[in-house]
């Protein structure tokens, strides 16, 4: 009973100051860019990558996130063939600076999942391994608004990958388009 009273009056809280963000500018952000990821267990890069997030302002400081994104990397030696693939869904609070800022930096702590697989190809066979686990990434970016409206974002994030048998550590840097209404 005590937990929904706590959730109830988060709620509220946020649908009024969301309110007073709206009247202050654009309420809701869109932004699609390229990832690079290094996981510093394996050593391994992933070149190929890209990242979609959503975001709605609560305040003019602060905004709600969601974000997904994916990372590639491909080995090929012979006929034989190694994908390895990084799927991400994660949420979480951005503290940041107006859009009215030409340059607006901002910190954000994203909570989610990680969903990896290997899949060894070679003719007439395939081995796949796959696998989810708890996601926690600290963030911290710059966008440099070419207005309210738009602006061009360059992100990087430390991440901690963590399941009941180990944990990880990666690092991602994005640049992405940013898109506000």
């Amino acid at each position: 009973m005590r937990i929904s009273r706590v959730c109830l009056a988060a709620a509220a809280i946020v649908l009024l100051a969301s309110s007073e963000a709206r009247a202050q500018g654009p309420a809701v952000e869109g932004a699609i860019g390229y990832s690079f990821l290094h996981d510093r267990n394996t050593g391994i890069d992933f070149p190929f990558g890209w990242i979609a997030s959503i975001g709605g302002n609560a305040t003019n400081w602060l905004a709600l996130v969601g974000e997904i994104g994916g990372n590639y990397k491909k080995y090929t030696a012979g006929t034989a063939e190694l994908s390895l693939k990084m799927h991400t869904f994660a949420a979480g609070p951005r503290l940041m600076v107006p859009a009215t800022s030409p340059v607006a930096p901002y910190v954000q702590l994203l909570f989610g999942i990680a969903h990896g697989s290997a899949d060894l190809g070679v003719p007439g066979a395939s081995i796949v391994v796959r696998g989810t686990t708890f996601l926690s990434s600290l963030n911290a970016g710059v966008d440099f608004n070419a207005s309210q409206r738009r602006a061009f974002r360059v992100e990087f994030a430390g991440r901690r990958l963590a399941d009941e048998e180990e944990s990880g550590r990666q690092w991602r840097v994005i640049g992405a388009v940013v898109f506000r209404k």
